[in-house]
């Protein structure tokens, strides 16, 4: 069982007010843990060169349509 899961269990919430109290817990904990905040730096970093790489192909592309078309403006 989870620590969530647990903590509900061992503070007996029943309450939406308890639940949500348990998912906040459950939901900031890990984001205060410096490995998970390493490994989401690190992974952003990566997905944001990524997508730098796939924006700079497509307007290479939506350049060269015009350019290798017979007509451009129509």
């Amino acid at each position: 069982m989870n620590n969530i899961a647990c903590y509900a269990i061992c503070t007996r919430a029943t309450g939406q007010n308890d639940l949500q109290k348990v998912f906040t817990k459950g939901f900031k904990y890990p984001l205060l843990n410096p490995k998970v905040v390493l490994f989401f730096w690190v992974f952003l970093q990566r997905a944001m060169h990524w997508l730098e790489r796939v924006a700079g192909a497509r307007f290479i592309g939506f350049g060269l349509k015009p350019a290798l078309m017979d007509n451009p403006s129509h």
